[in-house]
């Protein structure tokens, strides 16, 4: 791994974590560590926060539409407004970085509306 890389995610993961949703109506979702194969359960916010900080955000994205069976209907969309305004606040070299487009932003979007309508 490129220690540079590294280097720069430790220094922007703290500015990036105060931005985390605060609320107490966030659901865990047990996930398993990638280093020592432990499942734990963190709020799901904290999890597409994760992934969104290390640009997996396709990763991300499917972590909530996979769960959105676990929510009610408003957390789906307080957690889906949540995670899209993180995404369309990026720049958009970070959403290249993170294989993702404005333009699936705004279709993931309309594809949690029409979800979510049923």
């Amino acid at each position: 791994m490129d220690e540079d890389w590294l280097m720069k995610q430790l220094r922007i993961v703290p500015l990036k974590l105060p931005m985390m949703k605060e609320t107490n109506d966030d659901p865990l979702i047990e996930v398993e560590d990638d280093l020592t194969g432990e499942k734990r359960s963190v709020p799901i916010t904290q999890l597409l926060l994760e992934k969104i900080v290390f640009l997996k955000i396709s990763e991300a994205e499917n972590i909530l539409f996979d769960n959105l069976d676990r929510l009610s209907t408003a957390q789906a969309r307080s957690i889906s407004e949540w995670f899209y305004n993180k995404l369309s606040a990026m720049s958009d070299d970070d959403l290249i970085k993170g294989d993702f487009s404005r333009e699936e932003i705004y279709q993931g979007m309309e594809d949690l509306d029409k979800l979510l309508m049923n």
